[in-house]
């Protein structure tokens, strides 16, 4: 939910922001999509280690957000464009500052892409197997993915009980998608109606 929140100040500050330094910063976000997480892995290690992260579930959340943030910020940014400039305009004449704009504005007419983006990286974080294989070690702070693999090399080849772990991993996704189901379908149909 860090990306979430933070990729919609973002995708605010870039479409309603005056300066060019605003549209700028949206190319700085979509270089994200050239470098893969898997060519940042020793810089990230190296990182994790000097700031005293390592083997803690910050060290797992933090390069998560960052590495979710291109994504987000690019279909926040499409959301907030197709809001129409009159209801901004409107708000302006009435002395509506930044934070009242989006609270009352931008937030309820982007809820189908926050919930989308919101469910897109929950899937992602939750089946993330690189980061905390590298940025942790110790079986306090394994998330379930690690622990499904350790479980499958621990226990040798027993079908049932790795097929029995899968699912039991997989439900919180499934259960996630029942409920998100609509918005995510509206969201990607696009529109704010």
């Amino acid at each position: 939910m860090i990306s979430v929140f933070l990729s919609l100040l973002v995708a605010y500050a870039v479409n309603r922001g005056k300066s060019k330094v605003y549209r700028w910063s949206l190319y700085l976000f979509l270089i994200g999509f050239a470098v893969p997480a898997q060519a940042t892995v020793i810089a990230l290690y190296t990182l994790v280690r000097v700031s005293g992260l390592y083997d803690s579930l910050w060290a797992i959340i933090l390069p998560l957000a960052g590495f979710a943030m291109p994504i987000t910020v690019l279909v926040f940014t499409n959301f907030v464009r197709e809001i129409p400039s009159t209801l901004f305009e409107a708000m302006e004449l009435e002395g509506a500052g930044h934070g009242i704009v989006l609270r009352h504005l931008v937030l309820p007419l982007s809820l189908r892409a926050i919930v989308s983006m919101g469910l897109f990286n929950f899937i992602g974080a939750w089946n993330a197997l690189l980061f905390p294989l590298i940025l942790t070690q110790s079986p306090e702070v394994r998330v379930l993915p690690m622990a499904v693999w350790v479980f499958t090399g621990q226990f040798g080849i027993n079908v049932p009980a790795v097929m029995a772990a899968v699912t039991l991993s997989a439900l919180p996704l499934i259960i996630a998608y029942i409920f998100a189901r609509r918005e995510i379908l509206n969201a990607f149909r696009g529109g704010l109606v």
